[in-house]
């Protein structure tokens, strides 16, 4: 029992994390996007989610290292690092009362045909993207031997791509309008999958995952960024969470 403990720890820990992921996923628009101007909301919403592509760049180049050091320091730096963002929300989220009042009127929200649609389309990316990105770094190391520090060092390009991307994306939807924006974006997501099924080549498998992780962003951007556009201000919190 007690040798089983550990691991049992582990898959509660993953599940909470999960829930707090989905939870800051879905309340980063609705904390952001109706609050700008439209003509700046892809840029905007590109900015606020790159900050996923740069949390994974800076943990794809250090947490290898320190692992090799003490893998339970690395445990020790995420937890901090998690609580000081936690103390700074505390002082700088100030529109969750707005939010509140918003979801409030939210209680007899219909799915229009368009969001179903939109809703659709992120369960089937879904289903592309994380099979790619949830198991490359063991899919480098077990099935193409590469070592343990290449394939951290590829899923920074993971992080670098989720940046970029999520800027990218939403000058792109500022040019060519959200919809055309979110055609190319998912064309080059299918493109990557293809390259990771047909090379072995570290560079091309380094391609991919860049290309993965630009458009993932992208197509989060993209997602929130039609969503308010068709249900407008007063139902973007519920259709976000939907």
């Amino acid at each position: 029992m007690i040798e089983t403990l550990p691991f049992m720890w582990a898959w509660l820990w993953r599940f909470l994390a999960g829930v707090a992921s989905a939870s800051l996923m879905i309340l980063a628009a609705p904390l952001s996007l109706p609050y700008i101007k439209e003509r700046f909301r892809g840029r905007i919403g590109g900015f606020v989610f790159s900050g996923i592509g740069l949390g994974a760049v800076v943990s794809g180049f250090t947490l290898p290292f320190i692992a090799n050091i003490n893998i339970d320091l690395v445990w020790i730096v995420l937890g901090s690092v998690v609580f000081c963002a936690f103390v700074l929300s505390l002082f700088s989220l100030r529109t969750l009362k707005d939010l509140k009042q918003t979801i409030h009127k939210d209680n007899k929200f219909k799915i229009p045909y368009g969001l179903w649609l939109l809703i659709i389309s992120y369960i089937l990316n879904a289903i592309g993207y994380l099979p790619h990105t949830l198991f490359w770094v063991d899919y480098l190391v077990r099935e193409l031997n590469f070592s343990t520090l290449l394939a951290g060092s590829s899923w920074a390009f993971f992080g670098i791509g989720s940046a970029l991307g999520s800027i990218s994306s939403g000058i792109l939807a500022d040019k060519i309008e959200i919809k055309n924006a979110h055609i190319v974006v998912l064309f080059f997501k299918a493109l990557s999958c293809f390259i990771a099924a047909f090379a072995n080549d570290l560079f091309w498998l380094n391609c991919s995952i860049f290309i993965m992780d630009f458009t993932t962003t992208g197509n989060v951007t993209l997602t929130n960024t039609l969503a308010l556009k068709i249900v407008f201000k007063e139902h973007f919190p519920t259709s976000s969470s939907f």
